[in-house]
């Protein structure tokens, strides 16, 4: 997967998918299975099992992922909330 290769700034939402598509090639490479994925990032999550598809590239990573998660049937992404530490 080379989506962010020789790109200096990436929008947010754009770096957050890129993180989440390298953590799951990754963690495919190691062959874990049974992998819950957590994001503070609900975007992301919301568009990762939605239907809907466009042509600009945060949505190309989100098909990768979803590609992906095709094979993997024991991977899960989750939003998580950030907290501040008390």
């Amino acid at each position: 997967m080379s989506f962010g290769e020789g790109e200096g700034c990436v929008p947010v939402k754009e770096g957050q998918a890129l993180g989440l598509a390298e953590s799951l090639s990754w963690i495919r490479g190691m062959g874990h299975g049974d992998v819950i994925f957590e994001t503070d990032t609900k975007y992301v999550v919301d568009v990762l099992y939605s239907n809907v598809l466009d042509k600009s590239k945060f949505r190309s990573i989100i098909s990768y992922c979803r590609n992906q998660l095709r094979y993997e049937m024991g991977f899960l992404f989750s939003f998580m909330r950030r907290q501040a530490n008390k």
